[in-house]
Order: structure tokens, then sequence, then C-alpha cells
């Protein structure tokens, strides 16, 4: 048995361990406990149980509904762990406030203005997540362009 596994180690080796053991020791079965989605990703949902206290105080101990060998963890850390991926920090806030804007097509505001110039402040404006912005800007700007089916031009 291990306690958390995954402890001091660094996230690229917490993908490593589980395979590294089991190579290390073939006819050894562990049990270990982790609070690592990067674990979680190594291990089939067969061997993995959730462990969880209803409100009347039966503890149960589940398998994941979906695989989670080989999956992103921080799909994991949704579905498996029930913990928003993103941290809700005022720039995570600012930046779905700022899509949303977008997607209501008012990119063009001067709120949506003055918080871009805020997220590339922070970001940066070749920033993966400012450049997907953009993308859904130019989407969006392409679909107002497009006819409505079944208009007259």
């Amino acid at each position: 048995m291990i306690d958390e596994v995954d402890m001091h180690l660094h996230p690229e080796w917490q993908q490593l361990v589980l395979n590294a053991l089991s190579d290390a020791f073939p006819l050894i079965q562990f049990i270990v406990t982790t609070h690592s989605p990067q674990v979680l990703t190594t291990v089939k949902r067969e061997s993995i149980r959730i462990l969880a206290q209803d409100a009347d105080g039966v503890w149960s101990a589940d398998m994941p509904d979906e695989e989670t060998k080989g999956d992103e963890s921080a799909t994991v850390m949704a579905t498996v762990m029930g913990v928003d991926p993103v941290p809700q920090v005022s720039e995570a806030v600012d930046l779905d406030l700022y899509r949303q804007l977008i997607q209501l097509q008012q990119q063009d505001t001067d709120d949506a203005n003055a918080l871009r110039r805020k997220l590339d402040a922070h970001f940066g404006p070749r920033h993966h997540l400012i450049l997907d912005c953009d993308r859904m800007i130019r989407l969006a700007k392409f679909k107002a362009k497009l006819p409505i089916p079944g208009s007259q031009p």
C-alpha cells in the first residue's frame, strides 16, 4: 500500500510512477491513494475507486463513469474529481465574461474593449487563450456575413 503515491513528484513523474512500479515489480498488486489527475490518467477506470460518503454517512467506493487512462488531466479533474480545472481567479472570470461578450457579438463595446486590454496586459496578446478569443471573433464575424437559409439575397 502506498498513500499519496504522487506526493512530492513532478507532474511528469506522476504520470510515470505506477507503470514504473508495475514494471519493476510485476508480481505485486499495488493499492495506492492519490489526489492527482496526472496519476489517474495512467490507470484504467476499472482500477480506480472514488471514495465518497453520502448525507446519511454511508460510504461508497465507485468506479469512474468514463475511461480515464489516456485522457487529459483537466478532463479527469472535472469528471472524476469534481473540480473545475480553471481556477476561479479574477483573470479567469474576466476571460469568461469576455468570451460571453464575443458570443453575443459585443466584442466591440467599451466594456469588451476594456476587458480585452486587461486580459492582454495579464496574459499577453500571443497567449493561447487570447488567440482563442481572436478566433472566436473571426468566426462570429464570418457567421454574421453568411446569408440566412431561406431568405432572399
